[in-house]
């Protein structure tokens, strides 16, 4: 069962805020279902109550901030619910608190083993639940932000990097991460015996396209040769722009023979 309404008499109920933490109650205690209902304020959560084990996985998949876990449910006992969804990279970093009667130490450290952030046994302070309820979102989501942060810190080095070894008007690389490279190749080609060539590209004539036609044209006859250059070479090679029109391909695995014909036809491409 999901988002009904939890009346006095104990029906399961879902309290909807869009814009308040939810809290997803797993529990078959109609008494402890109708005390969470009165401890969860629907002013201040979003409460969808589930009385299955399976259905709170598929529930938890929506998208929740927190899990109440009753320790005895009628399908899927409490821990296996509680491992699944720490097995599953969706859920794994949703908070879990066991809400239960069971008062055995064992117990408690099953369930903490299991990956539950919190254990609570009935009868419990209203005002204990809310606030360990309350404690546990705010850390969770303070560790999403962080997870947010530092994803955020990794695509901006990244782009930083690829500013850094990369020519702005081409896309090719620049003589920097070239030049490192090539050291790297030549370490494989010392150790490995890999063959390892190099291609020089210049353009000829280019001085009378930027005086005829002016800088512009002759920045997209550049941008124009990387891109074709680049479709027409392998995923290992590289391109790197090595002066105003010249170009250096670097093209490991590859004999003098092989790199002879791949220049010629690169001529006849560009020509």
């Amino acid at each position: 069962m999901k988002d009904k309404d939890l009346s006095p008499d104990g029906l399961l109920a879902a309290a909807r805020r869009s814009d308040a933490p939810r809290i997803l109650v797993v529990d078959d205690d109609p008494t402890s279902l109708a005390l969470l209902g009165e401890i969860l304020d629907p002013r201040d959560y979003t409460v969808i109550f589930t009385t299955q084990g399976l259905e709170a996985l598929t529930l938890a998949h929506e998208g929740v901030d927190l899990v109440l876990l009753d320790y005895h449910l009628p399908d899927l006992d409490g821990l296996e619910v509680c491992r699944r969804l720490k097995a599953d990279r969706v859920t794994a970093a949703i908070p879990v608190i066991f809400v239960t009667a069971d008062q055995d130490t064992e117990v408690e450290a099953r369930g903490l083993e299991a990956g539950a952030v919190d254990f609570v046994t009935k009868p419990y302070p209203m005002e204990v639940l809310r606030a360990r309820v309350n404690t546990h979102i705010s850390i969770g989501h303070a560790l999403e932000d962080l997870r947010q942060n530092h994803q955020q810190l990794q695509q901006a080095y990244v782009a930083l990097e690829n500013l850094a070894s990369t020519d702005k008007l081409t896309g090719a690389w620049n003589r920097r991460r070239l030049e490192e490279a090539a050291a790297n190749e030549m370490e494989r080609l010392k150790r490995y015996d890999h063959p390892l060539s190099v291609m020089i590209i210049d353009i000829d004539f280019f001085k009378k396209i930027n005086d005829t036609y002016g800088h512009i044209s002759g920045d997209q006859v550049l941008a124009g040769l990387a891109a074709r250059v680049r479709s027409s070479l392998r995923i290992t090679d590289s391109l790197t722009r090595w002066g105003g029109e010249e170009f250096v391909i670097l093209t490991p695995n590859a004999t003098l023979p092989s790199a002879t014909l791949m220049a010629e036809r690169l001529r006849a491409a560009i020509a």
